[in-house]
């Protein structure tokens, strides 16, 4: 049976900040992915806890804050490379049954 809550409050959640995050680099806002910073980092703390996911988890916050750090310096194509953790969890979390 799976676990409908993790569905419930992890794919709004991280979509919601993927969304958010793409916005701010497609616009050049840095604030947008500082904001998408805010949105992912309870989730990746909460998945930090559990067993497949681990300490990686933490590594998507920190690599939002080096995108905003990268649209605020004006280097979007590094900001478009940092953004990839988060695509590839989404994309992971979607595409594995039972992921948590």
């Amino acid at each position: 049976m799976p676990d409908w809550s993790s569905f419930i409050l992890a794919t709004p959640a991280a979509a919601l900040a993927l969304a958010v995050a793409v916005a701010g680099v497609w616009r050049g806002a840095h604030n947008w992915v500082f904001a998408a910073t805010v949105i992912i980092s309870p989730l990746s703390a909460y998945l930090a806890m559990a067993p497949r996911t681990q300490w990686y988890v933490l590594l998507i916050p920190v690599c939002l804050v080096a995108s905003g750090f990268a649209v605020k310096r004006q280097r979007s194509h590094i900001a478009w490379g940092l953004l990839l953790p988060l695509i590839a969890f989404l994309a992971w979390q979607e595409l594995t049954p039972g992921w948590q």
